[in-house]
């Protein structure tokens, strides 16, 4: 079963489905993503607090793409708390301002873990890099794709008392 799912991953991650792209309100995949975490999650006791704004702009998106993207880093955040005695992960959106015009949206993971190590900085978003005993090092390469797909970028800031991951969407035209 182990070796399928491997195999399994491996292939979508080959071969991802086509996306559907249709105007969406980010706060549904958002909400979905630590849903999913929550079902998944083999250890108890993180939280996630979230602050999702009602006045974010729609943007251009797949939500099953975005729902896996954002669990993914809401995964990795939480993995990255659970040896933290007060482990915390908020998961918030903003929209991009350009003086009176929004031009996108920003969702930001932040997790107090003890950060990304130095010399793997530059590798998190190669395939197959992992410091998971189990883990296959596919999460984060396709938050990248998924995010590019979607026109948008990943910014990471890490030290040792914590790590954010931005990904900035632009805003869909007119609603569309």
């Amino acid at each position: 079963d182990r070796l399928d799912l491997i195999i399994t991953q491996i292939n979508n991650f080959a071969h991802p489905p086509e996306l559907n792209f249709k105007a969406l309100d980010l706060r549904s995949p958002m909400r979905k993503a630590v849903e999913l975490v929550r079902s998944r999650a083999t250890q108890n006791g993180f939280s996630v607090e979230t602050k999702l704004p009602d006045d974010l702009p729609c943007v251009l998106g797949d939500e099953t793409a975005l729902t896996e993207a954002f669990a993914h880093l809401v995964a990795n955040a939480a993995e990255a708390t659970v040896d933290q005695p007060k482990g915390r992960i908020t998961l918030s959106a903003k929209p991009v301002r350009d003086g009176s015009h929004t031009s996108g949206v920003v969702v930001t993971v932040h997790d107090n873990g003890k950060g990304i190590a130095a010399e793997l900085k530059d590798k998190i978003f190669s395939p197959f890099c992992t410091t998971k005993a189990r883990g296959m090092g596919l999460g984060l390469p396709i938050v990248k794709r998924t995010v590019f797909d979607h026109n948008g970028r990943v910014d990471v800031d890490s030290n040792p008392n914590g790590t954010s991951v931005s990904v900035i969407l632009p805003a869909a035209e007119n609603g569309e």
